[in-house]
């Protein structure tokens, strides 16, 4: 997304945050009633599980990131129309 299009001020400073860069391989997505979507991405260590990050965004920017995460990762995927449902054997009854 084009930063200076989106805030509609050209030449607007970026400041960064002084949030460290983090390798994360857990990601926890929650939507809301409100339309947000809330976001928290962790790292799974031996001794414990650390939150690196955490974002609220609505719903159409989220759309947007995905969006681009697709575009930039060339992987589009697609919902499955009839998914698989795993069921468990079903147990025999005894005869009363």
């Amino acid at each position: 997304m084009d930063i200076e299009k989106k805030q509609g001020k050209p030449n607007k400073q970026i400041i960064p945050s002084q949030t460290i860069t983090a390798f994360s391989d857990i990601a926890q997505i929650a939507t809301r009633n409100d339309d947000m979507v809330f976001m928290q991405f962790f790292s799974d260590t031996p001794e414990t599980i650390i939150e690196n990050f955490r974002t609220m965004m609505p719903k159409n920017y989220a759309i947007k990131f995905i969006d681009i995460l697709a575009k930039s990762l060339d992987y589009y995927p697609t919902k499955k129309v009839n998914p698989e449902v795993k069921t468990s054997p079903k147990k025999k009854r005894m005869p009363k």
